[in-house]
């Protein structure tokens, strides 16, 4: 099967047609991961509740992790992090804006719930050839208006969707100075924020 890929003409133009074979495109279904969940839940070790972890004196993790929700990029391998290391939030190409309601909801539970005063530090994580600097606000904004037709889509979710126009450590960044503006992060979280960018090719990440 041939699949013809357009791509707008101020965005990258090195992919214009892609192949798949059979093989390639065989991907599990939700059946097949119930099964495998069937083999895997053999050798469970049960995990404590929220009120064991707190009376054994386990706080929840200190670090907030913002990544790509890209498949080949998995924070916990790129990072090796072990359970209870990190909270890790997956948004289109690990933009803050596509889960701070969490971040912030989170934050505040940690401080109020635990007494930790919130996460100590957050990581904002881009990667190479995302697909961020492939399509368009545009090109989303559209694709949503055709499925939806009479909606106005900018009304209910904007015009943003994570394209990235300029360079992905530039990207990185703005992201940054974002989190530093939004009113409800809180300042210290924000002023603390880190920014890097994973190597798809190397394995290495590298602070912006």
């Amino acid at each position: 099967m041939t699949i013809i890929v357009f791509l707008p003409i101020n965005k990258i133009s090195t992919i214009s047609t892609t192949t798949l074979t059979q093989k390639s495109i065989i991907m599990p279904t939700v059946n097949e991961l119930l099964s495998r969940n069937s083999q895997t839940s053999q050798s469970h070790r049960p995990l404590p509740t929220i009120a064991e972890a707190h009376s054994a004196g386990e706080g929840p993790p200190r670090i907030a992790l913002i990544s790509c929700c890209d498949a080949r990029v998995v924070p916990e391998e790129y990072f090796g992090l072990k359970p209870k290391d990190a909270i890790v939030f997956r948004t289109i190409a690990g933009h803050p804006q596509g889960c701070w309601k969490d971040l912030v909801a989170l934050d505040t539970f940690m401080a109020e719930g635990f007494g930790t005063g919130g996460f100590e530090e957050l990581a904002v994580v881009h990667h190479t050839d995302c697909g961020s600097l492939i399509f368009t606000n545009d090109l989303i904004h559209e694709g949503i208006k055709k499925r939806n037709p009479g909606q106005r889509i900018e009304d209910i979710i904007g015009t943003e969707f994570g394209a990235v126009e300029t360079s992905m450590e530039q990207n990185v960044r703005d992201d940054l100075e974002w989190l530093k503006s939004a009113p409800l992060i809180r300042k210290e979280l924000a002023e603390r924020a880190r920014g890097f960018v994973y190597d798809i090719k190397t394995g290495r990440v590298y602070e912006v």
